[in-house]
This record gives structure tokens, sequence and C-alpha cells, in this order.
């Protein structure tokens, strides 16, 4: 792992994800494998079904890593082949592309050779398919652990907090199209994993605090790597967390006594409104990568504000009084679903004393096609908001004539304490409304959510 980019000391090539594949796989490397990346791979997910991996791995004794391997059919080079040596059975030979900020690396192979072409250079199909024949420069060694292995997988990793599906549906259509023609088994074809970032920091967490006997040196190893990924932005999201008491706002002033003091603590309190944005970042992320899981689109782009002012007399508006994500299916772009974090009111109408997510099942009119709007941003707080009904008593709709309808429901910041929560609470209810099931969607947040008037009190 590379100490100086823990330092901060490396900026340029913090985003590098040969960097990040090096800096994480490499801790794997030199910690034993049932400590660090069994685990880790016990958390990848099916390309298809969505389900943690099915495998036992008990028996691994060994993993050997060979970084950046060439293939010689389709040359590319993925970053990692991983054997597995087992006990007492055949080893498992596994394939790893590691992303961080891009995207898959695939190729136009319209003026390549009519073989080449069948799997239309999709970069992750193409490196399945060297893996399954076997066809990577490797040293014999480790081409006789290759033939050997008679299950083979792709492991997928990046950073997103969701399997990304519309990643990752690409390879499966690819397979699905011409898997008789390159002699592809229908098991081969499941054997196509994904797991994140994140997952490494959980490993790292959870053998810090259950393994009693860690050795010092793995444990500043897996300490180290904590911070790394920390300093990154790659661990699971945990909600939002509660500020340091010591940061209070008071009367300042530009001159004093105090100067060196008065300047800290506001500095305290600017560190304290990075957090929060950090955090709304990461807990918008995790909603998006949701979303897109279960095969929704965001529409409008990626910014999440709108009507900013930098003007020095309008200090009001250089804070992120709100943030807005909305989401639509190809099937039917006039309807979907979006979220608002409301820190604030920009006009006075909203008198709320707590920071809430309002989230929200919209439908335009007249075939219009859905995007975010001011119209999303006031939905249940405005004068054109009412109660659903008795039965729904804490859901809320608006009409826009010849605009749009919307129903919503509002949450408050502390109920969102990790991943599994935000899909209990916005995503799988939003997904019900969505399809008529109001009393279902009701009933997965009727006892979290809040009314109107518990947003002011």
């Amino acid at each position: 792992m590379t100490i100086a980019e823990i330092h901060g000391k490396l900026p340029e090539y913090e985003g590098m994800e040969d960097l990040l594949t090096s800096d994480v796989f490499s801790t794997f490397k030199y910690l034993p494998v049932e400590l660090a990346f069994i685990p880790f791979l016990k958390r990848a997910v099916n390309f298809r079904t969505g389900e943690t991996i099915n495998y036992s791995f008990d028996d691994v004794i060994k993993a050997d890593y060979i970084f950046w391997p060439k293939t010689s059919y389709f040359k590319r080079e993925p970053d990692l082949l991983i054997l597995l040596t087992r006990r007492n059975q055949s080893p498992i030979s596994i394939v790893v592309e590691a992303k961080y900020r891009s995207g898959k690396s695939n190729v136009n192979r319209e003026n390549d050779l009519q073989e080449l072409q069948l799997l239309d250079g999709d970069q992750l199909a193409e490196q399945y398919y060297e893996l399954v024949n076997e066809n990577f420069n490797i040293d014999y060694p480790y081409k006789e652990l290759l033939m050997e292995s008679n299950d083979r997988f792709l492991l997928f990793v990046t950073a997103h907090d969701a399997l990304p599906k519309n990643v990752t549906n690409e390879t499966e259509k690819v397979f699905h199209k011409i898997k008789n023609k390159i002699g592809l088994r229908s098991e081969d074809t499941l054997h196509l994993y994904w797991v994140n970032w994140q997952a490494a920091w959980s490993v790292a967490d959870e053998a810090l605090n259950n393994e009693a006997n860690i050795p010092l040196g793995f444990k500043l190893m897996l300490a180290d790597l904590k911070v790394l990924l920390e300093r990154k932005g790659l661990r699971p999201f945990n909600g939002f967390s509660h500020p340091n008491q010591n940061v209070l706002f008071k009367d300042f002033y530009f001159w004093g006594e105090e100067k060196m003091k008065l300047g800290k603590e506001i500095k305290n309190i600017y560190d304290a409104m990075l957090k929060i944005c950090t955090e709304a970042s990461h807990f918008i992320s995790v909603v998006n990568d949701l979303f897109v899981k279960y095969g929704w689109n965001p529409v409008g782009g990626n910014g999440v504000m709108w009507d900013r002012s930098t003007h020095y007399a309008q200090p009001r508006f250089w804070l992120p009084y709100f943030q807005q994500r909305v989401f639509a299916t190809e099937q039917d772009p006039t309807k979907g679903v979006g979220i608002n974090i409301i820190f604030d009111e920009a006009y006075g109408n909203l008198t709320n004393t707590i920071p809430f997510v309002s989230c929200c099942y919209i439908e335009t009119e007249n075939s219009i096609p859905l995007n975010k709007c001011d119209e999303i941003y006031c939905a249940g707080w405005s004068e054109t908001s009412e109660v659903l009904d008795e039965k729904h008593s804490k859901l809320y709709q608006t009409i826009h004539p010849n605009r749009m309808s919307i129903v919503n429901y509002f949450l408050p910041l502390d109920v969102l304490s990790n991943q599994q929560a935000v899909e209990s609470y916005i995503i799988k209810p939003l997904i019900e409304l969505y399809k008529g099931n109001t009393t279902k969607a009701y009933e997965l947040i009727q006892s979290v959510c809040l009314t109107r008037e518990e947003l002011s009190s």
C-alpha cells in the first residue's frame, strides 16, 4: 500500500484506478486469504440474479495474484488474474476488472477480423472469454493452475453503491446473443459477479473488530486500508453523523481580542458544513445506484441544485438549501420518482426546524417528459398540497393543473442510517407508489415518516 497516498503526498495520482487496484489487492496479497480476500469475494453479487456468490471457499489454502496479465486472443489486459489453490479440489480462477472513475473500456472492432467481432468489443465479455479458453500469457506454474481450474469467475469491481445493472446488462446481452457460437456452457454465464470497493472497507473493519488474535502487522495493514478507502470516499453509507458538539454558532465578529480562537471556531463550522455536504453527496449516490439497480435512469443531468448565486450580496444562496434527484424508466418517461434533501426553504414559506428528505412519486400531464423542477421541490409543503386521504395521513398530494401531480412523504435524516435503510424507506416504497400500490407503500414508511407539522415542531 502507498503510505504517501494516505498522507496526501500523491494528489496527482489519487484518481488512478491502477493505483487503487494495487493498493487494495496488494493488501489482500500479503494477508491470509481467509482474512481478507475470501470475505471480500463472498460479498460479490451475480450480474443476473443480484444474489451473493453461492459457493464454498472454505478449503482455499493459497491465492496467487498475477497483476495486469495479457491475453492472447483479444489482446486484453485485465487488472488481475487470481488463482485459488484448494486442499482437496481443483483450483479456482478469477479474472478481475477494476474500475474507479471510468467506465468499461469497450473496443470498436468493425475493422478487425470477423471472429474478433463476436463479443461486440465488450471489455468484460472478452476478458471472461479469455479466462474460459485459458488465453493468458502467464508463466507455466500459473498456467497449469489455470488449466486445472474447473470453476472460473469474472469479478467486476467498481465504486458504485449497488449493482450497476445498466453496465452489467450490456455484457449479459452480448453473452446471451452469441453464447452458443463461442462454446460457453449455461453455467459459465452465471459466473459473472460484481462487488464494490466499499466492501473492502467492510472486510477490514469487521476483521479488526471481530478477530481478536490478528498479528500486529496484519492489523496495521487493515487499518491503513480503511484509512485509504475513507480518504477516497469508498466506505459504505452509514447515515448522517452527529456534528461535533463543540461546533456551536456564536455572535461572530471579524475583530476583537480573541482573533485566533474566533478563526478556529469558524474553521470548525466550515469543516462541519463540508462534512454535511459530503454525506449528502454519498446519500444521493446510494439512492442513484439503487434506482439504477432496479432498472431506473436519472433524468436531467447530474446537477442537484439550481437558482444559485455567488454574488457577495446574496449569501443566503451560497448555502445548499436543497438537493434534488429524479428518475424514470425507459418504458414511460412521463412518470417517475424523485427525492429532495431539504435543509431550508429559500423564500420563507417553509419553517422546518430539521433537515428532511422528501420522497416523491410524480406523474406529468400532456405527455411532458419528467425532469427536475421546482414543483417537485415544493411537494407536500406548498399551498397547493394537502393530505392524500384519511387512511394515508402522512402522504401528501400536490396537483399542478396541466403540468403534473405528485404524491410524497417526508423522512427525517435519522432513519437513513445505512444503505439498507435507504432501500427500505425510499427505494421500495417509491416503486410501490409507482406501481399504484399506495397502501403497501404506506405500510413500509408509516412508522418512520413525518407529518408537515412535525417538520416544524
